[in-house]
C-alpha cells in the first residue's frame, strides 16, 4: 500500500530494479487475485522483475491469499511454512526457503511480526526455536519485525544469535524514524554492508523504506560448496 493509499504493483516493481537486489522479501502481497487490480500482484512482481516468485501467505481467502513473499533470482528447492500466530491476533508466519545457488544451499527466512509487544516476544522465541533446528547451511533472515525498541526482549533475542543486525530506521517512508525492518546472517561475516534506500519512488511506493543489504557469500559458502570434497 503506497503513501498515497493506492495499491500499485508497477511502482514496488520499479522500486526493486532501484536498488538491483536479487533476493527481495516482501510482506501484505495478495498473491492469488486482487479484486481492484484484476490480477494476481505476486505473479505481476515476478513478471516485471525477472525474478522467480515464492509465495508464503498467512491468510487464505477465497478472493485472495495474503501474505509473505520473496522474489530471488535463485531457484527455491526447498520451502517450509511456519506458523507464528497468536490467539486472537492477526494470522502471523514465516517462510523458510532452501536456495539453490552457484555455492551451495542457502537458507532464507521472510517474517513479519505482529503489532502487540507480548506478540512478538512470542513470535521471537517460536523463530528462534525453529532457528535452532537448522543444519550448518548459511543462513538470512530478513522482514518486517514491528519492533522500534531496541532493549525490547524480541529484539534482543534476535540480536543475541544475529549480533550484526543493523537498526536502520525504515519507517514511516517520508520521515524514517523506526528500525521496523532487520536483516542478519549465519554466519555473520557474510553481512558486509545495510543502507536504506531512499529515492523518491520509494517514498511513495510503500510507507516502509527498503532495507537493503550486500551479502558476500563467498564467506559463507565455501564449506557447501557443490564441488567441494
Amino acid at each position: 500500500m503506497g503513501r498515497d493509499g493506492q495499491r500499485n504493483p508497477e511502482r514496488i516493481a520499479r522500486v526493486v530494479h532501484e536498488t538491483g537486489a536479487t533476493l527481495v522479501a516482501l510482506q501484505e502481497v495478495e498473491s492469488f487475485f486482487d479484486g481492484d487490480m484484476g490480477r494476481d500482484q505476486l505473479e505481476f512482481l515476478s513478471q516485471a522483475t525477472g525474478l522467480h516468485a515464492v509465495p508464503g501467505p498467512t491468510i487464505l481467502r477465497s478472493d485472495c491469499h495474503y501474505g509473505n513473499a520473496l522474489l530471488t533470482r535463485a531457484p527455491c528447492i526447498h520451502l517450509r511454512h511456519h506458523d507464528l500466530s497468536i490467539p486472537g491476533c492477526e494470522p502471523r508466519g514465516a517462510m523458510d526457503a532452501d536456495l539453490d545457488i552457484a555455492g551451495g544451499p542457502l537458507r532464507v527466512i521472510a517474517t513479519h511480526w505482529g503489532i502487540r509487544a507480548w506478540e512478538r516476544d512470542r513470535q521471537a522465541a517460536r523463530l528462534l526455536k525453529i532457528l535452532s533446528k537448522t543444519n550448518a547451511k548459511p543462513t538470512v533472515l530478513l522482514g518486517d519485525f514491528n519492533e522500534w525498541f531496541y532493549y525490547r526482549p524480541s529484539i534482543r533475542k534476535i540480536k543475541k544469535l544475529f549480533a550484526k543486525n543493523p537498526g536502520l530506521p525504515t519507517y514511516p517512508s517520508r520521515w524514517p524514524l523506526l528500525a521496523l525492518d532487520r536483516i542478519g546472517c549465519l554466519p555473520q561475516e557474510m553481512l558486509v554492508e545495510a543502507t536504506v534506500h531512499r529515492s523518491p519512488l520509494a517514498k511513495t511506493a510503500s510507507d516502509h523504506l527498503p532495507l537493503v543489504a550486500r551479502l558476500d557469500l563467498t564467506r559463507a559458502l565455501g564449506p557447501y560448496s557443490k564441488s567441494a570434497n
